[in-house]
């Protein structure tokens, strides 16, 4: 799951090599979102502004139903309302030895 208000960009991304994607718009409280299964693989790309004053981080880890859920919070898109750090056994995992997305 990433949180973003640069959405669609990070989306579109799913579809490159031209990988079939099942993609949907959903809502999850105040919150869009843009859910897309990939090679099994289910993405959840939220789109941050239209929840505020809400801290989306803070929705997503309250429920339940998203709990399997890898989250990362896009750092060029951070606000004031983004208070709720990610937890570590929560953070997405990129694979870089070093723990860095790149």
């Amino acid at each position: 799951m990433v949180f973003t208000d640069e959405a669609e960009q990070i989306f579109s991304r799913l579809y490159a090599g031209g990988v079939p994607v099942k993609a949907e718009g959903i809502k999850i409280g105040l919150f869009f979102a843009d859910r897309g299964v990939r090679d099994g693989k289910t993405f959840i790309v939220v789109v941050k502004l239209n929840g505020w004053p809400q801290d989306a981080v803070a929705t997503m880890l309250a429920d339940p139903a998203y709990a399997q859920y890898r989250l990362f919070n896009d750092p060029y898109t951070m606000t004031k309302y983004d208070k709720t750090p990610i937890p570590p056994d929560r953070a997405a995992r990129f694979g870089c030895a070093d723990g860095n997305p790149r």
